[in-house]
């Protein structure tokens, strides 16, 4: 015996055109929205390491050693001790 199935319904079918532009203009700004975060990322990102290079630029333009080796940690004359110690 075979059970009859329901007739199937398109996507749009029982929907106004209102109602489809409201979803089309939704997912629209979702997405430009979703863009320009990530744009603003990339930019802020680029950003930084344009600095970076920069700062190794000019570093390495003066002749320094910050650059290319890290400074050694200054060396604190001994603490003298209190009496009471």
């Amino acid at each position: 015996m075979r059970i009859p199935r329901a007739p199937r319904r398109s996507r749009t079918s029982g929907r106004s055109p209102a109602d489809r532009y409201k979803w089309t203009a939704l997912a629209n700004t979702t997405a430009a929205v979703f863009m320009s975060a990530l744009d603003g990322v990339v930019f802020a990102f680029g950003a930084v390491l344009a600095l970076l290079a920069a700062i190794a630029s000019l570093l390495r333009g003066t002749g320094s050693t910050a650059a290319t080796s890290p400074s050694p940690a200054p060396s604190r004359p001994p603490q003298e001790k209190h009496p009471w110690h």
